[in-house]
């Protein structure tokens, strides 16, 4: 028994290691101006604003140093660096991401939800119902698509990504990431 849930914590580990990796260098990206992909603020004025206040990755604030993640949080399973000044401090539960050595954001792991309750896997019906029907629409391609939520007070966005209806991945980001 002992095998099968380390072989299963270890497919966790391996696809939120590919995950973040791709957050990596998408953010690396977005910071270095070669990504002209649209961002949450390109829909500020656009949608109306969602009260996201309830959303804390493990309790976390964003905006805090990456030391006090560390002692808040405890010593992560592993930390990706692009090369350059982001850097993301995976946990079981969460990954979080730091710019010039603040929290900016973070990424549901498979065992979370968020404050109000979203998982992945849940359905896009699940995501209007919990949050509302005042989400911007990007990157639709096929069968996938990335919606998203704005909370234009706590200067917070919600990005949803989904693969058939079906959440594939919840990210939690500070909107000044984007400036």
């Amino acid at each position: 028994m002992g095998r099968v849930k380390e072989q299963k914590i270890e497919m966790r580990l391996r696809t939120t290691t590919m995950l973040a990796l791709v957050c990596v260098i998408l953010m690396a990206c977005m910071l270095a101006g070669c990504s002209k992909s649209e961002t949450p603020l390109t829909y500020m004025d656009k949608v109306g604003s969602t009260n996201l206040s309830g959303e804390k990755g493990g309790q976390v604030t964003l905006g805090i140093d990456e030391q006090a993640l560390v002692k808040q949080m405890g010593k992560p399973i592993r930390t990706l660096n692009d090369g350059g000044r982001s850097f993301v401090f995976m946990y079981e539960e969460y990954q979080y991401t730091s710019i010039d050595n603040t929290i900016m954001g973070y990424m549901i792991g498979p065992e979370s939800a968020t404050a109000k309750g979203l998982k992945l896997g849940n359905a896009k019906a699940d995501v209007v119902k919990l949050y509302g029907d005042d989400f911007y629409t990007r990157a639709e391609k096929g069968s996938s698509a990335t919606i998203g939520y704005i909370d234009k007070t706590a200067k917070v966005a919600m990005e949803i990504e989904l693969k058939d209806d079906l959440v594939k991945n919840i990210s939690v980001t500070m909107l000044s990431m984007y400036e």
